[in-house]
């Protein structure tokens, strides 16, 4: 399968796995925004930081080769700590909801205890539907 710069093909059958795997390996990597360097400094930080996470982390690559076994804690994880907005976009359903919001907000140290409840994690994602940086 080729695939370049502005097109991708897609395998003809959708119903055979195997292509459809096989088209998904081949898939390009996203970059991340900082470079690949900057990205593999930073994971190698967080698995410094606690022996813990480095040990759950080569648990998740060696799970990566065998699936048999699944013993480690996630690696990643996405937080919708805030539900609400500032911006009332037209085409967003925050803008819908009551006052904007469709929830409370979750409190520091409710999000300092996950987070050390936590200490697998290499990646964390701020998200959801509302603005998590309000």
């Amino acid at each position: 399968m080729a695939h370049d710069a502005d097109t991708i093909e897609r395998p003809v059958s959708t119903q055979d796995a195997a292509a459809s795997a096989a088209f998904l390996r081949n898939l390009p990597a996203p970059e991340p925004s900082m470079g690949s360097a900057a990205y593999a400094a930073q994971r190698e930080r967080a698995l410094a930081f606690d022996p813990r996470r480095r040990a759950n982390y080569e648990k998740y690559l060696r799970a990566r080769t065998d699936r048999r076994i699944v013993d480690y804690l996630p690696i990643k994880l996405d937080i919708e700590n805030v539900s609400r907005c500032d911006f009332r976009c037209t085409m967003c359903q925050v803008s819908d909801w009551h006052k904007g919001q469709r929830a409370g907000d979750m409190p520091l140290d409710s999000f300092k205890a996950l987070l050390d409840q936590q200490y697998g994690l290499i990646e964390i994602k701020l998200r959801g539907m509302g603005e998590p940086l309000i």
